[in-house]
């Protein structure tokens, strides 16, 4: 779970290394589970060669809670958990992924969400 304020790497190839969590887009609450999509604004980029032409430092970007260091559980009973949360950073209207290739495991749980565009750059599945 990720709370307002909260700083995220990024774990995709978009030139973006630190998001800032500002509010979640579906429901109005502070806290926003795996799975959600959220409105962050970028703090800093991996290098300066990295950066696409139209992302600036603190621009607004739309993203995706891939990992997270809090228990998710499954229907099955199973409990997941990983070593640092880590995002996706999509466009503004959450149509494209601004990476090309993702470098962190995914839960099978995004199928349900219809993310297929997204779950095909990746090759680990949890």
């Amino acid at each position: 779970m990720l709370q307002s304020e909260t700083l995220t790497k990024t774990s995709d190839n978009s030139g973006v290394f630190l998001i800032k969590f500002i509010q979640t887009l579906k429901n109005k609450k502070r806290i926003a589970k795996l799975g959600d999509f959220f409105v962050g604004s970028i703090q800093q980029f991996k290098s300066t060669k990295m950066k696409k032409n139209f992302l600036k430092k603190k621009a607004l970007v739309c993203s995706l809670i891939v990992q997270t260091k809090s228990w998710f559980f499954r229907k099955d009973g199973q409990k997941i958990r990983f070593l640092k949360n880590s995002v996706v950073v999509f466009d503004k209207q959450q149509n494209n992924l601004l990476g090309s290739r993702l470098s962190c495991a995914v839960c099978k749980e995004f199928h349900e969400k219809k993310l297929l565009k997204f779950l095909s750059l990746t090759t680990q599945f949890i």
